[in-house]
């Protein structure tokens, strides 16, 4: 009997690596100058929308012009205006850049797969390696992109929101650092699960796929017909839709309780923060 050979397994870092060998590869790199642009103008909105009430009430309480207190009001309106227009653009060109990456990706996984031996093709494990091959490197750049935007953007807020609070109180800080370190770790086993499930989820779909093909094809209608097979084919519907009920419904229920979880964090970080 042959020793089944263990699956490979690669790190993060690894796997971001070569993301980006494929996002340089097909031009993807340009969405993450895209996002980066964006991400910068929301940082530079929110440290100052986070100033925006104290300017207010400062230029009312020191009794200032009114074109100074229009041009700081305007000023309040504009920023947010010019972030909504912001990622509107960046929508619009990220959707062309996703397009023509999405087609470089396309053709590449495809000469993949006609190049690839027939039994292998045909084997039902290797399908589903296949349509989660195709579904990761098409969703790379975006993903890839945004969240490492984000990731970004989050830590220089903890930087610079960081530094403001300490001045205000050390313990400040630390509380928030406690929470936000405890919402991120709360979504650790969220992402290992649907890691986990999303395999059964794929070759799940598939099968529904397959089967509402055979139903809809006239190719296959008088074989359906003579061999009594729809109500075969309506038992494999059926039991498709309750497995793809039972398995998304078993990420959401994960989903909704750690959001409970993180909501009511927020409400304790804003609470004792009005409190203090």
């Amino acid at each position: 009997m042959k020793k089944e050979k263990k699956k490979e397994m690669y790190s993060d870092f690894s796997n971001v690596m070569f993301a980006l060998r494929w996002m340089k590869k097909y031009d993807g790199t340009s969405i993450i100058v895209l996002n980066f642009l964006y991400y910068a103008l929301a940082l530079a909105s929110a440290v100052f929308l986070t100033y925006e009430s104290k300017l207010v009430l400062d230029i009312l309480a020191l009794d200032k012009p009114m074109t100074v207190v229009i041009a700081i009001l305007v000023s309040v309106c504009l920023i947010p205006a010019i972030c909504s227009v912001g990622e509107i653009v960046r929508g619009m060109a990220v959707d062309i850049f996703w397009y023509h990456y999405r087609k470089s990706v396309d053709r590449h996984v495809y000469d993949v797969m006609c190049r690839a031996d027939y039994d292998l093709i045909e084997n039902p494990d290797h399908k589903v390696l296949f349509t989660q091959y195709l579904e990761y490197a098409r969703g790379a750049a975006d993903s890839l992109s945004s969240d490492a935007m984000n990731l970004l953007k989050e830590i220089l807020k903890i930087l610079i929101f960081g530094t403001l609070l300490v001045g205000l109180h050390p313990l400040i800080f630390v509380f928030l650092v406690v929470i936000a370190v405890l919402q991120f770790v709360v979504k650790i086993p969220l992402n290992r699960y649907q890691q986990k499930i999303n395999p059964d989820i794929i070759a799940n779909d598939r099968r529904f796929r397959y089967s509402g093909s055979i139903s809809r094809d006239y190719q296959y209608a008088k074989e359906v017909r003579i061999y009594g097979m729809s109500s075969w084919l309506r038992k494999i519907t059926d039991d498709c839709m309750h497995t793809h009920i039972r398995l998304h419904a078993s990420v959401q229920n994960r989903i909704v309780a750690m959001g409970f979880f993180v909501h009511f964090m927020h409400f304790l970080r804003d609470g004792l923060a009005y409190l203090f």
